[in-house]
């Protein structure tokens, strides 16, 4: 099998170019739902990282709630395809947790000053 520092890069290069994936999650009653996303990542050696912007929508954070996996496929016409299996949390959660200070420390190295 692969190492992770083989195939990252690898995957990165390719989601971005395909760019939009389907992902799918499941509900509290193990339904899957599915729908269609365009998911950032960034690999910086050690861990693979992916963002998604979308609205929090009751049924999005429900679906977490109940099981905080994702699945995302990418496919083109080529048949280029490739997948990522992975923990997801609702960021807008986890910066409610965060103090004032600790936001305005993340937004500052975010910039491109």
């Amino acid at each position: 099998m692969a190492s992770l520092e083989q195939t990252a890069p690898a995957f990165v290069e390719m989601a971005h170019r395909i760019v939009w994936c389907s992902a799918a999650s499941v509900d509290r009653q193990g339904r899957p739902r599915s729908r269609v996303l365009h998911p950032l990542w960034q690999w910086d050696g050690k861990r693979l990282s992916g963002w998604i912007a979308t609205g929090p929508t009751p049924t999005k954070r429900a679906h977490l709630a109940a099981s905080p996996y994702l699945s995302l496929n990418y496919w083109e016409p080529g048949q280029d395809t490739c997948v990522a299996e992975c923990r997801a949390e609702c960021s807008a959660e986890r910066r409610a947790e965060r103090s004032p200070a600790e936001e305005r420390d993340e937004d500052s190295t975010d910039r491109d000053d």
